[in-house]
């Protein structure tokens, strides 16, 4: 992956998420469809649209603008899933105190993270190539191709949960086979072993203040 497209690639995971592995299973719990992987397909077409269309017509500097797509990220996104899942190695090494405030700060933190990332990316195209159904708890990969205004194209797979009918979540993005919530699980981890929980939680503190 070209520093370009993994550039792309962060700007459009948000957030950055993942398989379930933390949280309890999801009051909707059945396997999805082949009706339900079109209307996720239809959902990652129209939020991608939507996402760009907001920046198109804004700017980086205008809080209307960004106000808007932290907006749209957080309610698409499934954020308190994806922040346990980056710290899942650490849950059984802090207290409770470290726990939420690291909670407290996370949503803010990584919507805010990839809505700067995404003014740098206004021309690119997402298109949908496919959506399969996997698992029995109602999760859709679902297969685009980034196509940016320079460059070359790649493919993204997002990886999304059903949360009820025609109710979709954004839990993890693998981009040319890279898996961007381990990715972030990685840096988390080691800027954790160097600096320690609490340093990370005023570290996401400092950068959206």
């Amino acid at each position: 992956m070209t520093i370009k497209s993994s550039a792309i690639a962060l700007a459009l995971a948000a957030l950055t998420a993942p398989a379930a592995l933390m949280s309890a299973a999801p009051a909707y719990a059945q396997a999805a469809s082949e009706s339900d992987a079109k209307a996720a397909a239809k959902f990652i077409d129209t939020l991608s649209s939507e996402a760009f269309a907001v920046i198109r017509s804004g700017s980086a500097n205008s809080p209307q603008t960004r106000a808007a797509l932290n907006e749209m990220l957080a309610e698409n996104f499934d954020v308190n899933y994806i922040g346990q899942y980056l710290i899942r190695r650490h849950k059984k090494d802090i207290d409770a105190d470290q726990y939420r405030a690291y909670m407290a700060v996370f949503p803010t933190w990584v919507v805010a993270t990839y809505t700067n990332n995404l003014f740098a990316f206004e021309d690119s195209e997402i298109r949908v190539i496919r959506a399969i159904p996997r698992g029995a708890r109602g999760d859709v990969e679902v297969f685009t191709r980034i196509i940016p205004k320079s460059g070359s194209p790649f493919d993204a797979v997002w990886q999304l949960r059903m949360k009820g009918p025609d109710d979709f979540k954004i839990r993890n993005l693998k981009v040319s086979g890279v898996n961007m919530a381990l990715t972030q699980e990685q840096d988390f981890n080691a800027y954790i072993g160097r600096n320690g929980f609490d340093a990370l939680v005023a570290l996401m503190k400092k950068r959206i203040s």
